[in-house]
C-alpha cells in the first residue's frame, strides 16, 4: 500500500505541524491537567480530511491541504473504532512527568498508523 503511512518512519506531513500540536498539548496540560489529548494529522486526500477542514480555527492547516488537531482521547478512539479498531492497542499514554509522550494518528488516503511524539513539558 503505497499511499498509507509506514510504521516508524517521520512524515514532513506531519512534521510540519509538531511545534503548534506540542504548543497547543502544553497549553492544555496547564489549563485542564485531568484531560487527556491526542494529536490527529490528516494528509489533504485522506478520507477525514474534509470533516475536519469544516471544523472551527482550532484546526490547523498546512500550505500542502493537510489538517490537524488536538483532540480529547475518548474522541480519538471513537475515532479509531470507526477506522481501525486494532489500532487501539498502539495509543500509547501520555504520561504526567517532566519528559512526555503526545499520542499521534496520521492518516493518509489509504490507512492510519499510530505514534508518539516526544517533548519536555516545561517547568
Amino acid at each position: 500500500m503505497p499511499d498509507a503511512p509506514a510504521p516508524n518512519e517521520r512524515s514532513e506531513v506531519v512534521d510540519q505541524h509538531v511545534p503548534e500540536l506540542v504548543a497547543r498539548a502544553i497549553a492544555t496540560a496547564r489549563e485542564r491537567p485531568d484531560l487527556r489529548v491526542v494529536a490527529l494529522v490528516a494528509e489533504a486526500d485522506a478520507p477525514e480530511a474534509p470533516s475536519l477542514r469544516a471544523l472551527p480555527s482550532e484546526v490547523l492547516r498546512g500550505a500542502d491541504g493537510s489538517v490537524a488537531l488536538i483532540m480529547t482521547r475518548d474522541s480519538a478512539k471513537d475515532l479509531l473504532v470507526a477506522a481501525n479498531p486494532w489500532l487501539l492497542e498502539f495509543l500509547e499514554d501520555e504520561g504526567y512527568g517532566p519528559r512526555r509522550g503526545l499520542p499521534l494518528i496520521h492518516a493518509a488516503r489509504r490507512g492510519m498508523r499510530t505514534s508518539v511524539i516526544e517533548y519536555d513539558m516545561p517547568d
